[in-house]
């Protein structure tokens, strides 16, 4: 008579029968796949200092501040008719609040603001509030050009005219006042610090301003900041005046100043200024001096410093014969990702602020008639210093549409920026002239980075001349042979504008699992000859929580190790050549791929590194970012046929048949996913055709049709009991990669208590369930 014990396993399930034949176990595998699845205003301190409270009786640079429809009398006084569309006369409401970020003042009308001046100028008010002032427009107001003069140097100051009664979010302050010289706010002593945040000065209905600016100051150390603030005017403008020693005008958020006319002298600078500008960092500034007037876009009584911090964008838009006047040096620092605009173009239209920083072919261009009376194109009114600063990956543009910069010493420092750029838009004319003007460019990178001052010739469409600027030196000063050329671009050699990554997971048509980060260059183009080779290289990491910095991304690239971590690593593909134009077969020759990584997010560096195979020197391209994920993918091979006959050996004892497992086939429990998986069998169920009851302990000849059976590891120390799956040993197992712990052989061992002999068959039919998690 046959005797069978067959175990089947179907994808998570063991199939365990019994019959009378041959006990046999069949054997095979299959794989098991799962996917797994108001503002509120800042309050600000300030160190007591003490100042003498000064009267503020200084005139500008003598100019006329004239209005075709107005007669201008020889002390600045405009009469005439203003076209203004304003609010309505109000009812004065009587002052609400002390100045503190509890109870701010709040303003309706200009002569409140007036109140509010006269009542923290008084000594004793700093008794009352020793922090910062908040004061709060609540309505539109108008200045009738009575100047509201603030002298208390104990105080920080903060109007805020933030709103939620129109589209721009601003409340706007109008001045509808006939002299020039009166300003709306000054700082009436020194040491003072004063924010105008959320405010609109002026607009196209109201465009009357004068040429003290909105805020006006000659005390020395004044602090002025500007946060989202937007500057409209088309007679008398001119948003800055602040001529004492040591001033700070700090600029945040979002800010627009358009000074633009088609027929009044009556605009002047953008600002007379003693000191230093910042364009804190993410901010976004457009200044537009578009007018017939064109002295100069700054008007200097001091060495002027401006500051443009990471990530801040400036562009500025001017018709002005000089840049600066008259001749103090001045020093300009681009940080790192921030990009500085200069454009001169000497007709009245101008570019939409609002538009100024999107591509330039999204541009709007606002259409005025005339042109400016600018016959030059000056740095300085005369010789004098322009030294330039640019940091890592960041952009300094001069532009010009017809006469070329000229009158300034050009001295550009850079560490590893992305671009500089003096270019005509009319290629038949200079960027640079020669007159009192030269250029001298500093490679200063901590990147190795090699870089090409291309110098396109005047007029022609040949290819630009190369000036290659290895790091730690400089390019050669640049004086009379300035006019021979369009345009002059400083930036890399070798150009990477980008990198593309993506994560993979699964298993091949080879079934071999793969999970992994493909990456590759994009806009990849090298200025170089044959004697250069290159690399692409990339460096791999989960965490996610920062952008490294380049020195960071050194020390970590290791070409020598790939994924020591799974977590983290580095791969890389040689090329022997690059397009001199950045072309879709040049980007994908970058492909490299990093196989064998958890699954996880993941930041991805990538850069070119330059070979050259002449000295054998290495440059290197900055390393630019992305994100990928590899998704979770979880693949277990089980065995799912166990052939009991090549397990099991009889036996004869006194006449006695006896049964038992012989371990000598191995099945394996295979991990091919892409984490840590943990398996431990859960449920073992009864089927319709069963008649085998499967115990925990060795039974008892007396126990009829009874089977204790095991599945063992030796190797894991693993015993699975299908008599006890209460509180299982978890079988951990490590990803594919790892081939010495991502598998565990099992093999079958227990006991039957028979009867052997029996015309009545013993099946055994289970189903058995696994529990399959990712660790």
């Amino acid at each position: 008579m046959k005797r069978i014990l067959s175990v089947i396993i179907l994808l998570s399930v063991y199939w365990l029968v019994i019959g009378e034949s041959n006990l046999t176990f069949a054997k095979s595998s299959t794989q098991i796949q799962m996917d797994s699845s108001s503002d509120m205003l800042m309050n600000e301190e300030i160190a007591d200092t003490t100042d003498t409270t000064q009267e503020i009786s200084n005139v500008p640079h003598s100019e006329s501040f004239v209005e075709n429809t107005a007669d201008t009398s020889q002390d600045g006084t405009i009469s005439g008719t203003s076209e203004s569309m304003l609010p309505s006369t109000r009812t004065e409401k009587s002052l609400v609040g002390n100045g503190t970020q509890s109870s701010p003042f709040l303003i309706y009308t200009y002569n409140q603001l007036s109140n509010v001046a006269t009542t923290i100028n008084a000594s004793s008010y700093p008794t009352i509030n020793s922090g910062t002032v908040y004061i709060k427009l609540m309505a539109d107001i108008t200045s009738n050009g009575t100047r509201v003069t603030f002298s208390n140097s104990k105080n920080p100051i903060i109007i805020d005219g933030s709103t939620t009664q129109n589209s721009s979010g601003n409340h706007y302050i109008y001045y509808t006042g006939n002299s020039g010289y009166a300003g709306l706010f000054a700082l009436g002593t020194g040491n003072m610090t004063i924010t105008f945040k959320n405010i609109n000065f002026g607009s196209k209905d109201s465009p009357r301003s004068n040429y003290y600016g909105f805020c006006y100051s000659t005390s020395n150390n004044n602090i002025i900041n500007i946060q989202d603030v937007h500057y409209y005017a088309e007679i008398g403008g001119q948003p800055f005046y602040v001529i004492g020693s040591n001033s700070v005008l700090n600029f945040s958020g979002n800010n627009t100043f358009v000074v633009s006319n088609i027929d009044s002298n009556s605009n002047q600078e953008f600002a007379e200024f003693a000191g230093t500008m910042n364009f804190k960092e993410g901010s976004k500034t457009a200044i537009v001096q578009k007018t017939n007037a064109v002295l100069a876009f700054i008007w200097s009584y001091s060495t002027i410093n401006m500051n443009v911090e990471s990530n801040a964008q400036v562009f500025i838009q001017s018709g002005k014969t000089e840049m600066f006047y008259p001749r103090y040096d001045v020093n300009l620092t681009v940080s790192e990702s921030a990009m500085f605009t200069y454009l001169f173009d000497p007709n009245l239209s101008y570019i939409d602020p609002q538009t100024v920083f999107g591509d330039s072919s999204d541009y709007e261009t606002i259409q005025v008639s005339g042109k400016t009376n600018a016959s030059t194109n000056n740095f300085f009114s005369g010789s004098a210093n322009f030294n330039l600063s640019a940091a890592n990956q960041s952009q300094i543009d001069f532009i010009t549409t017809g006469y070329p910069f000229q009158t300034g010493t050009l001295d550009i420092n850079t560490q590893d920026t992305a671009s500089i750029k003096f270019l005509n838009q009319m290629n038949t004319s200079p960027a640079l002239n020669s007159s009192n003007t030269s250029l001298k460019v500093t490679n200063n990178s901590k990147n190795s980075t090699i870089y090409n001052l291309a110098k396109t010739p005047t007029g022609s469409s040949t290819t630009p001349v190369s000036e290659l600027i290895v790091p730690g030196t400089s390019s050669v000063t640049l004086t009379s042979n300035l006019p021979k050329y369009s345009a002059i671009v400083y930036e890399p050699a070798v150009k990477v504008g980008g990198i593309i990554a993506s994560g993979l997971s699964g298993i091949d048509e080879n079934k071999n699992p793969y999970s992994k980060i493909t990456s590759h260059l994009t806009g990849v183009s090298s200025s170089l000859d044959s004697t250069y080779t290159y690399k692409a290289q990339y460096y791999v990491t989960n965490d996610t929580s920062t952008v490294l910095d380049n020195a960071t991304l050194n020390n970590n690239y290791d070409e020598t190790v790939a994924t020591q971590t799974h977590l983290s690593g580095s791969f890389h593909t040689s090329l022997d050549s690059l397009p001199s134009v950045a072309t879709e077969v040049g980007d994908q020759s970058t492909l490299a791929s990093l196989d064998q990584l958890f699954s996880s997010d993941y930041t991805v560096y990538g850069r070119l590194a330059i070979i050259s195979q002449s000295n054998h020197q290495t440059y290197y391209t900055s390393w630019e970012n992305t994100m990928a994920t590899i998704d979770s993918f979880q693949a277990v091979t089980l065995p799912t046929l166990i052939n009991i006959d090549d397990n099991i050996s009889y036996t004869t004892s006194v006449g006695k048949f006896g049964m038992s497992f012989n371990k000598q086939i191995s099945y394996p429990i295979v991990n091919q996913s892409n984490r840590i998986i943990e398996v431990m069998p859960t449920v073992l169920t009864p089927m319709g055709n069963n008649n085998v009851t499967i115990v925990t302990d060795s039974p008892n000849d007396w126990q009829d049709k009874t089977l204790q059976l095991q599945l063992n590891s030796d190797e894991a120390s693993i015993q699975w009991n299908f008599g006890n799956l209460i509180n299982p040993t978890i079988l951990e197992l490590q990803p594919y990669w790892d081939i010495k712990n991502n598998v565990q052989h099992f093999y079958l061992d227990g006991a039957y208590s028979g009867p052997f002999m029996t015309s009545t068959p013993a099946i055994v039919d289970y189903t058995l369930a696994f529990s399959i998690n990712p660790k």
